[in-house]
């Protein structure tokens, strides 16, 4: 950083994501009337849980009740602090995340000048994370995955760090950074785990047993509290969406080893970044003959972090679930590749050939995958506008304080007074409990509405198939489709009449409200008011 020149890599990212953030904000905001909408129904779950903590101190996406729902504890607090500060507005997640995006691009490149990367190399391994991660797409969803990003960049840093030099005060870092980072995300489980073994295979027992126990303590405090609530130790996110083991039979058990990597073939970024981690940590290993040099902890705790992930975690949905082991992974790679290549104390010439080597593999594996990452942030926002909004917004006006079903519940919970029953599970614990005792089925559907007295229903038809359909009584009045769908759970919501007299109701209601839907939205009305 004593040259000045040295900086540009930096200053011309920071401008380059700037510049990128607003392109692609006024076009997204071309498709939804000039509202900004969040590109994913969940960013607005953590909305109304922070509206309701910061204003009634209640955990919940209802005012009413407390509900284990979120998978991002601190960033839920993050945003109902915030909002207690500033007030309610629900562009709040957007500006937190563009300030710890950049955050995230200087981290990167203070520790790409540290280890004296070339800046023309410093330059697109900072847009290597930009574009393939990608970095844009997760700023727009208001959601946590930034944060955990940023935190486990400095705990995959500090780690090394403590590991390789015995330091008290990183150390003491990291105690820190471990409990926060599993409050940003249960998946940060995988890295602390992983490094509290390295501390056991170097015999510090008291290390592994204090990083263990900081990252545990914060997560089974809330566990307990949600026993006593009585909910699951874990949200209901992580134990439905989760590749929870399945020991109920040798073939059950054998199906939950191979289903993900199955899925993580699919995802071929995945399995290159694996593939190259593992390759350069057998040259490190090989070279150095020990395991405690920096960039051997890193690439270490990167693959380790990478195979756990891939089995017992999500890939995929818009980006976000693998977003941090992208940074991570070309972060690791860049550096390990410096240090192999200052070892051998290479030509600089040489060095830079090397360089750009790896960094054409990579590009040429995510090119792909960020364009059409960044030209789907757009549409994404216009599918919510069009599916989830006007949901939100037609409930709103016909149907305050009245018992409705979904299975999408943040952006109608966010636009509407109403008493929801989500069919699906993560704010509902006894669908929760029914599909983990494999009961979830036609039969439970009809009792449990009737027993919650919901009047209609707002649903994908088709995610209930394999579990017997939905009850045959009921009323199906119509259905929204929508064109071009990247992001929703399926083009087509329906509308059902769970309580019969509610049909001619819900018809008129429909065929009102279908006059201020957007023209790309095709209604169906099955039907009519008698």
């Amino acid at each position: 950083m004593n040259n000045k020149k040295s900086r540009w890599p930096i200053f011309l990212i920071l401008g380059l994501f700037w510049l990128s953030f607003l392109i692609l904000l006024l076009i997204s905001m071309n498709g939804t009337n000039d509202r900004f909408i969040y590109p994913l129904d969940d960013t607005y779950i953590h909305i109304n849980i922070a509206e309701n903590f910061s204003q009634h101190g209640v955990w919940g996406i209802s005012q009413n009740s407390f509900s284990s729902l979120s998978s991002s504890l601190l960033w839920s607090s993050l945003l109902s602090l915030a909002f207690y500060i500033f007030g309610s507005n629900a562009i709040i997640p957007l500006v937190l995340t563009v300030i710890l995006a950049s955050l995230l691009l200087i981290l990167v490149f203070k520790q790409f000048n540290a280890r004296s990367i070339p800046p023309i190399f410093s330059f697109f391994g900072l847009f290597a994370i930009l574009l393939f991660t990608p970095l844009l797409p997760l700023v727009f969803t208001g959601l946590e995955h930034v944060l955990h990003a940023l935190l486990a960049l400095l705990f995959i840093n500090t780690s090394a760090k403590t590991l390789s030099t015995d330091s008290n005060f990183s150390y003491k870092v990291l105690l820190i950074l471990g409990m926060l980072m599993i409050l940003v995300r249960y998946e940060a489980w995988f890295m602390i785990s992983a490094v509290a073994f390295l501390f056991l295979i170097r015999k510090k027992w008291i290390h592994s047993l204090l990083l263990v126990t900081a990252g545990a303590a914060p997560i089974s405090l809330f566990g307990f509290f949600s026993l006593h609530k009585g909910w699951y130790f874990l949200p209901n996110s992580v134990l439905l969406k989760g590749n929870v083991p399945d020991f109920s039979s040798f073939r059950n058990f054998a199906n939950w080893l191979a289903e993900p990597w199955k899925l993580a073939f699919s995802h071929p970024h995945m399995m290159l970044l694996l593939l190259i981690s593992l390759f350069i940590l057998f040259i490190l290993l090989f070279k150095e003959r020990t395991l405690w040099k920096p960039s051997t902890i890193m690439v270490f705790l990167f693959s380790i972090s990478i195979i756990t992930h891939i089995q017992f975690a999500k890939i995929g949905w818009f980006y976000r679930y693998e977003a941090y082991l992208l940074i991570l992974g070309i972060f690791t790679i860049i550096m390990a590749v410096q240090e192999i290549i200052i070892k051998n104390k290479q030509p600089g010439k040489i060095r830079h050939i090397e360089i750009a080597i790896i960094s054409l593999i990579i590009i040429g594996a995510l090119t792909t995958r960020g364009f059409i990452a960044h030209t789907e942030i757009s549409q994404a926002s216009k599918n919510i506008f069009e599916q989830q909004f006007q949901i939100g917004l037609f409930l709103k006006n016909h149907y305050q304080k009245k018992e409705i079903a979904a299975n999408d519940i943040g952006a109608i919970n966010y636009l509407a007074d109403i008493k929801c029953l989500d069919l699906w599970g993560l704010n509902s614990m006894a669908v929760a409990q029914a599909k983990r005792k494999k009961v979830f089925d036609t039969e439970f559907i009809r009792k449990i509405t009737h027993a919650n007295h919901i009047k209609i229903a707002v649903l994908y038809e088709h995610w209930y198939d394999d579990f017997g359909g939905l009850p045959k009584e009921w009323s199906k009045i119509a259905e929204w489709s929508i064109s071009d769908n990247v992001v929703c759970g399926d083009d087509t919501v329906s509308f059902y009449a769970v309580n019969p007299e509610e049909k001619e109701a819900l018809a008129a209601n429909l065929k009102q409200y279908s006059f201020v839907l957007p023209n790309d939205v095709r209604q169906r009305l099955l039907i009519r008011k008698q």
